[in-house]
């Protein structure tokens, strides 16, 4: 199999990544998950390496800083496993803030229809303000990237943030996103697309998270993510096998014909529900989000559904393309 250098970007996000997990360790585990988002039916079943991988798929990431940028942003995310999280990252990874905190199922009904709404905006045509606002948020498989300024936020962002602090309790966070008709002290006008490197690591989306392991566990595992971001653009296919956070990775990428496929086959699977771990050799998670929820379905190697079988397939067909020669992905579903 073909060893791919990591390019040095993904070492920073991989780093980042890394000291987010850290931190949600830090909190603790609760005796049962929150599960307004995450089937903790299957999660719980799961070793725990697999686990953090979908504790820390987020439905919707917020970013700001203030201008000119000085080598840190404010991080919001609200995650798979329900907590909002909510910091301070440097470019150095170096983070600050509160541990997360579960958002209030009352006021989290009301996300999925402000990101609906916000898939209907556009990014600011000009930054004038002193701040710099991001979000990014998947709907319906396509990955939503918008920026603006204090005084351009859509009042659906605003009330995004109003939300996340009435979680955590306190006015200690202020607002990013002024009120309309609020004076700003202003700033250099420049593109919505102009952010720092360290900004875009945080903005990315992954549409699908696959995951497989044999019985028993024995700490090695492969993880399959088709995922966007700001280097990358959309359909970026990112391979690792070997142990957590120490196997190869290799990259590929869909065509979009194959990536409007991946969105169909996951729109079918959106009523699928397993309530338990398949009782066969190897063990196969697909996790993904679709409007807001977050789905993880769990199969064996014999009893892959088709969807399932398509979506290693179309994987399969994209890494031949890019690697001729090499055998760079085997499915784990067994043939018929």
């Amino acid at each position: 199999m073909r060893n791919t250098t990591i390019p040095a970007d993904v070492l920073v996000l991989g780093g980042l990544v890394i000291c987010l997990i850290t931190l949600i360790g830090c909190r603790g585990q609760p005796a049962q998950m929150p599960a307004p988002l995450l089937d903790t039916a299957v999660l719980r079943l799961l070793p725990e390496p697999i686990q953090e991988l979908y504790h820390w798929d987020t439905i919707f990431t917020i970013t700001w800083f203030e201008r000119p940028f000085v080598e840190y942003a404010t991080y919001l995310a609200w995650n798979a496993d329900g907590y909002i999280s909510r910091m301070q990252i440097s470019h150095r990874g170096e983070m600050g803030g509160r541990s997360p905190t579960q958002l209030p199922d009352e006021v989290g009904e009301e996300i999925p229809a402000l990101l609906e709404a916000m898939t209907h905006e556009a990014s600011a045509d000009e930054l004038a303000g002193s701040r710099v606002i991001t979000i990014n948020f998947l709907w319906r498989g396509k990955n939503h990237i918008l920026t603006f300024d204090e005084l351009s936020c859509p009042d659906e962002l605003r009330r995004l943030v109003e939300i996340t602090d009435a979680a955590f309790g306190s006015a200690a966070y202020p607002n990013p996103c002024q009120a309309p008709g609020a004076a700003s002290r202003g700033g250099t006008s420049t593109a919505a697309g102009d952010l720092p490197s360290m900004v875009k690591d945080l903005h990315s989306a992954s549409l699908f998270n696959i995951t497989w392991y044999t019985q028993p566990f024995t700490g090695s595992y492969n993880h399959l993510l088709l995922f966007t971001d700001y280097y990358r653009g959309d359909n970026v296919i990112d391979y690792v096998y070997g142990e957590v956070y120490r196997g190869v990775s290799t990259y590929s990428q869909l065509s979009e014909s194959e990536r409007q496929e991946v969105e169909s086959i996951l729109e079918s699977m959106t009523s699928a529900s397993t309530a338990e771990l398949p009782d066969e050799d190897t063990v196969i998670t697909l996790g993904f989000s679709w409007e807001a929820d977050y789905h993880l379905l769990s199969y064996g190697n014999s009893s892959c559904p088709d969807e399932l079988r398509r979506l290693f397939e179309i994987v399969g067909v994209a890494f031949d393309r890019s690697a001729p020669g090499y055998d760079v992905l085997q499915s784990p579903c067994q043939g018929r």
